[in-house]
């Protein structure tokens, strides 16, 4: 059992949290109605949420890997980074967030 809490625990600190965290504020800010409301009016198109976090994940993460040097070694990293923000951003903040600000609302 502690060789899998190990190994759980290494993966995680390899993850970029920097990262993750910026990228999901990133998201959220980003998906808010005013300026999904702005995008569709300036773009003419509307696009569903999951396409564009989607997007952003992918134009976020490509833009870091210029900015901090990386090589093509670290773009498992990011891409790790990348998946699990969606999941953990998906499944476990947005239940905490509904849960507190939604309590009418079953999950």
């Amino acid at each position: 059992m502690t060789d899998i809490s190990q190994q759980i625990l290494d993966y995680l600190s390899s993850l970029d949290w920097a990262y993750i965290l910026t990228f999901i504020l990133i998201a959220y800010s980003i998906n808010q109605y005013k300026i999904t409301d702005w995008l569709s009016k300036v773009l003419k198109i509307k696009i569903q949420t999951r396409y564009r976090v989607l997007l952003i994940g992918l134009i976020y993460g490509i833009f870091l890997f210029f900015i901090r040097g990386y090589t093509i070694e670290k773009v498992e990293r990011l891409l790790q980074s990348f998946v699990f923000s969606m999941v953990f951003h998906k499944l476990i903040l947005e239940t905490i967030l509904n849960k507190f600000f939604n309590p009418n609302k079953s999950i």
